[in-house]
């Protein structure tokens, strides 16, 4: 069998003559940053493929690290089918340097940039669940619009968004968080 003996591309700039310096985040040390808030989905919401949960809002250049659903059980039932996507919509707000033609809408058309049909708690006390299911390490080290795949920068921020991918077998109303971490 072969060996591998493989250095990151941080590790290798930094080996370079001359030494080539990344950024923050982004192969270079920072300072992680966190944001998190809560909702009280409805147990009719829960049962609702339309439903829309605007969690926390970050800014369009961080890099994110780490995003994770908290939750308490929000379906009780013994085969439960409660499942989510989460996604990255531009901020809807008009005072955030958000392009007004962008505001409220999904980044990219599928909205599920983060994790697509994610199994939520499903079991009675609190639980978290990595969301980041299809956003690699190489995504959590390029500026979030970069990952999210657009050209450049739009400006302002984006909203994270769960929305009901697979409504609840028997929807219970309780708390639901999201935390992102990220280095900006």
């Amino acid at each position: 069998m072969t060996a591998d003996a493989l250095k990151s591309l941080s590790i290798t700039d930094l080996d370079a003559t001359p030494v080539v310096q990344h950024t923050a985040g982004q192969g270079a040390p920072g300072s992680l940053k966190a944001v998190s808030d809560y909702v009280t989905p409805t147990t009719g919401g829960l049962g609702s493929t339309s439903s829309t949960y605007k969690m926390v809002r970050v800014p369009t250049q961080v890099k994110l690290k780490e995003l994770k659903i908290i939750s308490a059980q929000l379906d009780s039932n013994g085969t439960p089918t409660l499942a989510v996507d989460v996604g990255a919509y531009y901020s809807d707000s008009t005072v955030d340097g958000t392009a007004s033609a962008n505001q409220g809408n999904a980044v990219n058309a599928a909205a599920n940039d983060f994790g697509d049909n994610v199994l939520i708690a499903s079991a009675a006390g609190i639980s978290a669940t990595d969301v980041l299911t299809n956003f690699g390490a190489d995504k959590r080290n390029k500026a979030l619009w970069d990952a999210l795949g657009l050209s450049s920068d739009p400006g302002g921020y984006f909203d994270i968004v769960v929305t009901v991918e697979a409504t609840a077998a028997t929807a219970v109303s309780a708390i639901m968080g999201l935390e992102a971490r990220y280095v900006w």
